[in-house]
């Protein structure tokens, strides 16, 4: 099942996914825990994370799409 399911894609996807959700952690860094300067480096990583995520994910679902699109083109145009 996974082979038929291009586990590259799937791979991309999970990857984009965990990327994704572990933007959370920098929302957890408060002034009271860490200094102004990790602060600063936890609110320029939030839309770096969530922008990288999003983008690998997507890509691999386009992409996966466009393989499985151009599959079928292909074997409609070998019909007789």
């Amino acid at each position: 099942v996974v082979k038929a399911l291009q586990p590259i894609f799937l791979l991309c996807i999970c990857g984009g996914v965990l990327v994704l959700g572990s933007s959370i952690i920098p929302l957890s860094i408060d002034d009271e825990l860490a200094s102004q300067r990790g602060c600063d480096i936890s609110c320029m990583a939030l839309p770096w994370l969530i922008c990288l995520g999003f983008s690998v994910a997507i890509s691999a679902l386009f992409a996966k799409l466009w393989r499985i699109n151009k599959l079928f083109t292909a074997s409609r145009s070998c019909r007789r």
